[in-house]
């Protein structure tokens, strides 16, 4: 339904709504607080397609490489989130997306 291109409004909007949830009160008592993980999971739900999920991957790598937004990295998989676009700087969006994507369905 919503793709992510790198610089489109989309981005930016699942930037804003992941960074609002998860930055401002990330843990509570050293847990992931709520809203992070339902931010999280609500931005995946609307990448449906391959496209989608590469954009969003691409999409977080941008914001991942600013110092203040690190603690970012690997919630996805934190917040227990299945086949989520993971939140690394370091990988291959395009090929890790595909593959997951690929096996997932196959």
């Amino acid at each position: 339904m919503v793709s992510y291109p790198n610089g489109d409004r989309h981005c930016v909007m699942a930037q804003g709504q992941v960074i609002s949830a998860c930055l401002q009160q990330a843990t509570v008592n050293g847990l992931l607080h709520a809203d992070c993980c339902y931010a999280i999971n609500d931005v995946n739900r609307q990448a449906e397609t391959t496209y989608g999920r590469i954009a969003l991957c691409k999409c977080f790598q941008e914001i991942l490489k600013d110092s203040r937004f690190t603690k970012l990295i690997g919630m996805p998989e934190k917040c227990v989130i299945p086949n989520a676009v993971p939140f690394d700087p370091k990988i291959d969006c395009d090929r890790y997306i595909g593959l997951s994507y690929f096996f997932f369905f196959f």
